[in-house]
């Protein structure tokens, strides 16, 4: 066990030694993948931008008689009712209907594809986040959702009733992960620079030095070495 965690350490310290030795080109690499990243992002990828809503469902048998914790358990339990109707056809149908007289393509599959619903922990409120390229066009979709849904969606699920809490807002800054695709990048270029130089190493069957030697045959002594010799 001993000598197999010394043969161990050894490797690793050559392993080291191999990867501080080719440092320079580690660097290079991961400065090449880096800039890749940053250069797709900036050049391939659109910022986006996000607008919310927030919506609050009550239990109807808890309004006219003072609200309870049951009334609040049944309430939280309609949440992922109501968010699953977001996603309906029927109701996509209603929304894409009054966004139609303003824009041209935003279809039930668009307005799923970039809908967010998140359930606000331990309330009654679920938040849905719209999020595209335009910040006027997330703006709209929000808020035609959070119009509809108090009127359509107890209708649907014939308790309960939803409130508007908070209508989306024209998003101001936006979201493009020119950063994160950028060390992304960065961080596969130097797995993929270490990986080639510790594999191409490993299939690298040149002898170079007397230890080399002995390493490769460790019950045959070496009785001497001849110097290299200068030609003039």
């Amino acid at each position: 066990i001993f000598e197999r965690s010394v043969e161990m350490e050894l490797n690793l310290k050559d392993i080291v030694s191999l990867l501080l030795s080719k440092l320079f080109v580690i660097i290079l690499v991961v400065l090449l993948c880096a800039g890749v990243g940053c250069a797709y992002t900036y050049f391939a990828v659109d910022p986006t931008y996000a607008a919310y809503t927030k919506l609050v469902v009550r239990n109807k048998d808890g309004v006219a008689t003072g609200v309870t914790s049951s009334d609040i358990a049944a309430s939280q339990s309609l949440v992922n009712t109501c968010m699953d109707i977001l996603t309906t056809e029927d109701f996509l149908d209603h929304v894409s209907a009054k966004l139609e007289s303003k824009y041209t393509g935003v279809t039930n599959a668009y307005i799923k594809k970039h809908m967010t619903r998140k359930h606000v922990t331990d309330t009654e409120i679920f938040v849905v986040q719209i999020t595209t390229t335009d910040p006027k066009l997330s703006y709209d979709i929000a808020n035609a959702i959070s119009d509809l849904a108090p009127d359509l969606i107890p209708k649907t699920i014939t308790v309960g009733e939803l409130r508007l809490i908070d209508r989306a807002r024209v998003p101001e800054t936006s979201s493009w992960p020119i950063a994160r695709n950028t060390v992304l990048g960065g961080l596969a270029g130097a797995v993929i620079a270490i990986a080639i130089i510790i594999i191409k190493d490993m299939l690298d069957t040149t002898i170079r030095t007397k230890k080399d030697l002995e390493d490769k045959f460790e019950d045959i002594p070496v009785i001497g070495t001849i110097p290299g010799i200068k030609q003039r």
